[in-house]
């Protein structure tokens, strides 16, 4: 039965989010079906239907954040209590909500019965959509930024109940935008532990993406199959398909935006404002600091764009009383979080510093963007992001470009450096999701485009792809203005995809005939060809995060510390976690049984001992494992090694926690490094032992024999140890003091390829 309780309990979960979804689902109708009336396709109202699901979720969160009652089943009560609500106020619109509803499902199934091009390609799409799903859900949280800060502090939302700013060396858990959080929140809120169906949290933003391109192009002039290759385009971009499996979050900040974007401007172009693009772009606000980045160039469009479609000032305001409201529901409580505990709205200054580097002069902003574009444009050649055919040569013009960078500068983030990393990029053999590029056809096909419509700007359409130009130009602008250059930067284009596709797809539909063909098929076969890599070799999303999650550093690290910390005895103790920025520290929570987690500040390394830093702890305080090597006090204490070798590593931890009455302290190990030799391996292990006692543990599992010495300070022990032995050792070492012992296996016969025996230290 205990085999079996999980599967229930699995089960129902999974039964209860998915009524929490249906509830959602309905209430969402409930806001959009009085609008569809204004509506002229079937895209919009899917859109907007996907808008108001989001901003129910992400409200609900944080009204529940606030007030202390997000946790399990808080999603689920309020947007039940909401349902009823809507039910009653709308009583009376019922059936015409339930029309509205059928009306959308036939217009999407006369779509799909045309089986025209369009047809196809619409179900190309949503079929490859609907796998990226399926992986998305069965994906294991693998991205490091995710393991870091923000399934960590997700866990401790939904553990207190409350959104707060939390004691840590890590702000990121603080300041950062909370709206995609608040999704995966909501998709954990049932689960007991783990972090499973995060990664939905993206693929419903990539959904969004899919469509928006999707109605861009068709705003744009593109016929429904242009438009719907447009959105395919989107599947070859690296840095965009990598995504859509992933716990990142600017896909689904990207879809959000252009979905806003393609409501408020279809509705602009029939002489009305629109509710859903006002809280579409407070949502997007509300998701990742990078819309700062790209709001310049949004803000040229709206202007460019109202002024070819004047509105009344009813119609403005409609929209803008909509964003107004969703920023700040969506964006206002983290601003005033920041404020009270940085006294800033973006959160820390010293962090702002961090991304955007101190004041420098007109010249160095200038030698800045300078060097940022040209990094930036050796990154487009990665050649993880290229078609096969075109990788070898994409590689040798990045390491060319690469070799013209500076190898330091003042304007790179921690001490990354241009030419190495270009270099690295171009010598990596699978695509990263961290660092990946859109590839070079697109922008290429995307600056022709804008070349053509210069040259004739004789139509709307023409007029509308320089404005897309222009907004996009302005966002890597800004973008390399003000960030420290870092690898990533790339991965924030993703907000331009739909633009860039609806661009490239423009110029192909705009080429005669034979030529349109041609680039099509290029443009199909590119987008095939970078797509299966990005699905099957990215080790942070696809398949290898579903079958090969360990591959990556991030989840190894992340696995072993989480099961280490569940180990740690008596079950169910608090944890306080006081480690330093940039640890996994997601691997400590929503561990069944495990106890509540807390956070505090990494104590100094001059500071006293553990035992006084335990003063008025409960439960185990987990720590770096050298912070306090030498001076615990008496303590109970754990380790675990980075590959169970360097208690010196980054990685490596200790855990302490106060005795119990009559417990003695066991021996530490917090070193166990391995050296091989030619005849023998040698094992130097440094201990802690507060009775002066070192107990070794040394177990043959081969069919050879071997013989050990054991040596410490004052003590040594040595002899033969038979195959299948296991022997224990007893040496005496100084008292409460770390003591270095060594441990020498030979080979009696050196011919012999045995196994080296395995050395554990002992209570």
């Amino acid at each position: 039965m205990k085999h079996f309780r999980p599967v229930v309990n699995d089960l129902s979960a999974v039964a209860l989010l998915l009524v929490n979804a249906l509830v959602v689902a309905v209430a969402a109708w409930l806001l959009v079906a009085g609008t569809v009336g204004e509506w002229r396709s079937c895209l919009e109202p899917v859109l907007a239907w996907g808008l108001a699901c989001m901003a129910l979720v992400a409200g609900a969160g944080s009204l529940l954040g606030i007030v202390g009652w997000l946790g399990p089943g808080g999603f689920f009560a309020l947007h039940a209590a909401i349902l009823a609500g809507l039910g009653w106020l709308q009583r009376g619109r019922w059936p015409a909500a339930r029309e509205a509803l059928v009306n959308v499902f036939q217009g999407w199934r006369e779509f799909f019965s045309r089986r025209d091009a369009a047809a196809i390609l619409g179900a190309v799409n949503l079929l490859v959509w609907l796998g990226l799903a399926a992986l998305a859900a069965l994906a294991h949280p693998v991205v490091y930024d995710a393991l870091t800060y923000r399934l960590s502090r997700i866990a401790l939302w939904l553990q207190d109940g409350r959104i707060a700013h939390y004691a840590t060396d890590d702000a990121r858990l603080n300041y950062m935008p909370v709206v995609p959080d608040l999704m995966m929140a909501w998709l954990l809120d049932v689960f007991p532990e783990g972090y499973r169906l995060t990664g939905l949290a993206q693929a419903a933003g990539g959904a969004l993406l899919l469509l928006a391109t999707a109605g861009l192009g068709r705003l744009t002039g593109l016929g429904r199959a242009a438009a719907l290759g447009a959105a395919a385009l989107l599947f070859g971009m690296t840095n965009v398909a990598t995504q859509f499996t992933s716990v990142h979050t600017d896909l689904f900040t990207a879809g959000v935006l252009a979905a806003a974007i393609c409501l408020w401007l279809a509705a602009l172009r029939r002489g009305q404002g629109s509710l859903w693009g006002g809280v579409g772009a407070g949502l997007a606000l509300g998701s990742k600091g990078t819309v700062f980045y790209f709001a310049p160039g949004a803000l040229l469009w709206v202007v460019v764009l109202a002024w070819w479609h004047p509105l009344p000032w009813a119609a403005w305001r409609r929209t803008l009383l909509a964003g107004l409201v969703a920023v700040a529901v969506f964006a206002g409580p983290g601003f005033w979080r920041n404020g009270r505990s940085y006294g800033g709205l973006l959160g820390p200054a010293d962090m702002v510093e961090l991304h955007h580097g101190g004041k420098i002069s007109a010249r160095g902003h200038l030698d800045k963007l300078r060097l940022n574009l040209a990094t930036f444009t050796a990154q487009l050649f990665d050649p993880n992001a290229e078609p096969w055919w075109w990788q070898k040569a994409a590689s040798a013009a990045q390491r060319a470009l690469a070799d013209r960078l500076p190898a330091d500068d003042p304007y790179i983030f921690q001490n990354f450096s241009r030419r190495e990393w270009m270099h690295t990029i171009a010598g990596l053999t699978s695509p990263d999701a961290d660092v990946a590029s859109c590839g070079l056809l697109l922008p290429l096909f995307f600056a022709a485009g804008l070349a053509t419509a210069l040259a004739r700007r004789r139509d709307a359409a023409d007029g509308l792809v320089l404005l897309w130009g222009g907004g996009l130009g302005l966002f890597v602008l800004c973008l390399n203005g003000m960030v420290q250059w870092h690898p990533y930067i790339l991965r924030f284009l993703a907000l331009g995809a739909p633009w860039l596709a609806v661009g490239a797809a423009w110029w192909m539909e705009n080429l005669p005939r034979g030529l349109r063909r041609a680039a099509w098929a290029l443009a199909a076969l590119t987008t095939v060809a970078a797509f299966g890599p990005a699905v099957m070799r990215t080790y942070q999303s696809g398949w290898p995060a579903v079958v090969q999650p360990a591959r990556g550093t991030s989840y190894f690290v992340y696995g072993q510390w989480r099961a280490w910390s569940a180990g740690l005895e008596p079950a169910g103790l608090p944890r306080t976690v006081a480690l330093p920025i940039n640890r996994p520290l997601a691997a400590f929570c929503r561990i069944e049984g495990g106890g509540p987690v807390r956070l505090a500040h990494e104590p100094a390394r001059t500071s006293g001992t553990a035992e006084e830093f335990l003063q008025g702890q409960t439960g185990w305080v987990i720590v770096q494992a050298d912070r306090f090597l030498g001076r615990e006090g008496r303590v109970q204490g754990r380790t675990w090694l980075y590959f169970g070798q360097d208690g010196r590593s980054p990685y490596s931890l200790a855990a302490y926690r106060r005795l119990a009455p009559g417990e003695e302290p066991e021996a530490m190990l917090y070193r166990a490094l391995r050296t091989v030799q030619p005849h023998g391996v040698t094992d130097d292990l440094l201990v802690r032992s507060w009775s002066g006692v070192a107990r070794l543990r040394l177990r043959n599992a081969s069919a050879a024999a071997w013989n050990f010495s054991v040596l410490a300070a004052d003590d040594r022990s040595e002899g033969p140890l038979a195959a299948g032995e296991t022997r224990e050792v007893t040496l005496r070492i100084p008292a409460e003091q770390v003591a270095q012992v060594l441990v020498v296996l030979a080979r009696p016969d050196p011919a012999t390829a045995a196994a080296a025996p395995t050395v554990e230290l002992r209570p």
